[in-house]
């Protein structure tokens, strides 16, 4: 059986012990997210009967659902108006059901080994979430202020509008039973019995404490270790809320049973994903053959579209390939892969074709890190420059000298996520080039102010893709990814997918060596400092490419592959047609 995470407990079905698990962490959850109550509500000594059980004859009971037996449905006058922020809908998508039918993630996992779920906690449509669920939390306050009011007639008839604390006792029993085996979901029918629950609350008899005491009993018998202190926090802020007649800590710890439902489903659907990680992999293949095949078929990808990109990179592939490598000509994946690596060229801002798009996210992630690379390469030859013509040396500094710069140039720009942060730290990196070139020459001396002038200058200039030393080392990096991505993918392709991905995601070796050469750079060698941190991008396009061709290769670009240059504009619209047979 495999290991629960972070110490997880759980039986034979995983964390949780429910055959039943859950899957995708939904966008428009924001339960985990601190919300204020909103409004100050007085703490007055009618509110003892609101949270405080009292005896109560049968007499005095209001039973508005003498028609519903335990968890029957209920029909709320507009639902999404009166549903917590979590509710077992809005964590649909974590079910075992959802995970494996859910293209993006299937693809995605095969490139991320630590793929989770998580509650989402930016963008507008989260802070939209908030604002929501702070309405919600006021309101449902409000309701449970007309608890404390004696029954009387008008509360008789006033009582049936506490939809949103009906609401929630539902929908906390239904994600409850979602998280249990079948042997404890009738304790959890009984425990969260809405019509009984809502009994005792029109009668003012509803025990919180006691309540939340036997579903910590529950919960900590199918969570996660991590999360009892949790629990125990939920628990205290009800027994808290019943002793100090408090109805914003009752609030507080109703979010806070919420927040600890959906953190368990959290917990049960990456612990599944974890364990069908390897089978995903295996099947994906297959899995995006046919669910390409079908968006082929009936319009949704422009499959005329498809295969005038795929013509337009053999055509280009017709002309470039007497300048490569003999070998490289007569592997069929070849142009597909020259095509992606010219995606990285900082002058190509096209948007990618359509059916590159569950990997679109990872080419611009690649392309941003070229560009980050390249500008770090110019910083070294601007490096190279000043010790080598602007300290009259005549000579260049050595590989250590070029890693420990390269090495205070990444921890410059690390926690700067800008566009444009190259240029908003040039000074800075100007000033780290100057003390690096000058310590080649005195250990004592610093740059002066003219010598980082010229080279805050000569990097503002040659930050700009047309600059030729910006071309220059583009060129370079080009060469040298094609070289190491053309190797890496037919090996790739010549084994397994799950080795791939195995092999592809496995973290690189540390960049910066410490046995690294003493003696000066030659001219060609700042490709030689990088190789390292070259190859794991090289690692990560060839993975892509490896993929995408077992998955597109038979599927669309083998039909025009046995076409000439000069037939294949005219014949890529009879290349369809074997697309009608595909099932």
């Amino acid at each position: 059986m495999a290991a629960y995470p972070e110490g997880m407990r759980g039986d034979e079905n995983g964390p949780g012990n429910s055959e039943h698990q859950n899957e995708t962490i939904p966008t428009n959850s924001s339960a985990t997210v601190d919300v204020a109550v909103g409004c100050n509500i007085d703490a007055s000594n009618a509110f003892l009967v609101a949270i405080g059980p009292i005896d109560a004859s049968a007499d005095d009971t209001v039973d508005l659902h003498s028609h519903l037996t335990p968890h029957t449905p209920l029909n709320f006058e507009t639902s999404s108006d009166y549903a917590p922020p979590i509710t077992a809908r809005s964590l649909s998508e974590l079910k075992i059901s959802r995970i494996i039918s859910n293209p993006k993630l299937r693809h995605d996992i095969n490139f991320d080994p630590n793929l989770h779920f998580r509650p989402t906690t930016d963008g507008e449509r989260c802070h939209f979430n908030r604002v929501q669920a702070e309405t919600y939390w006021v309101s449902l306050t409000q309701e449970l202020e007309t608890c404390a009011v004696p029954i009387t007639a008008l509360h008789r008839r006033t009582s049936s509008k506490l939809l949103r604390v009906e609401r929630l006792f539902c929908e906390m029993g239904e994600i409850l039973g979602s998280l249990v085996p079948d042997r404890d979901k009738q304790i959890v029918k009984e425990l969260c019995d809405v019509r009984l629950l809502m009994q005792h609350l029109q009668t003012s008899s509803l025990d919180y404490a006691q309540l939340a005491t036997k579903l910590a009993n529950i919960l900590k018998a199918h969570c996660a270790p991590m999360r009892d202190q949790l629990v125990d926090e939920m628990v205290e802020q009800f027994t808290q809320a019943t002793q100090l007649c408090n109805l914003p800590r009752l609030v507080e710890g109703i979010r806070q049973l919420l927040g600890i439902l959906e953190a368990m489903k959290l917990d049960v659907a990456n612990h599944q994903v974890r364990n069908l990680r390897p089978m995903l992999i295996e099947d994906t293949v297959n899995f995006e053959k046919r669910y390409f095949g079908e968006r082929l078929l009936d319009g949704r990808i422009d499959a005329y579209q498809v295969l005038r990109w795929y013509s337009s990179v053999q055509s280009y592939w017709d002309r470039l390939s007497f300048s490569v490598r003999p070998p490289s000509r007569h592997e069929p994946f070849a142009p597909l892969l020259r095509a992606v690596v010219e995606m990285l060229k900082s002058s190509i801002e096209c948007p990618l074709p359509s059916h590159f798009e569950f990997d679109t996210g990872r080419i611009r992630a690649l392309r941003s890190d070229v560009k980050s690379f390249i500008c770090l390469m110019v910083c070294i030859s601007v490096f190279r420059r000043v010790v080598a013509e602007y300290f009259g040396l005549g000579c260049n500094p050595s590989q250590r000298a070029c890693l420990k710069l390269r090495r205070v140039i990444h921890n410059l720009i690390y926690n700067n996520h800008s566009n444009l942060k190259w240029f908003q730290e040039v000074e800075s990196i100007s000033l780290e080039i100057g003390r690096h070139a000058q310590r080649e020459v005195s250990a004592d001396a610093c740059p002066s102010s003219e010598t980082i002038c010229f080279i805050e200058e000569c990097l503002r200039r040659n930050f700009q893709p047309h600059s030729p030393m910006w071309q220059e080392q583009e060129h370079a990096l080009q060469e040298e990814l094609w070289r190491q991505t053309f190797a890496l993918t037919k090996g790739y392709l010549s084994t397994t997918i799950v080795t791939v991905a195995d092999v592809a995601t496995a973290p690189s070796s540390s960049p910066i060596s410490p046995s690294v050469s003493t003696s000066p750079c030659n001219s060609d060698s700042i490709i030689a400092i990088l190789e390292s941190s070259i190859h794991d991008i090289a690692k990560r396009i060839a993975h892509i490419v490896c993929l995408h061709w077992q998955i597109f290769g038979p599927l669309v670009y083998s039909q025009l592959m046995t076409f000439t240059c000069e037939d294949r504009n005219a014949q890529s619209h009879k290349a369809l047609d074997p697309l009608l047979d595909i099932q």
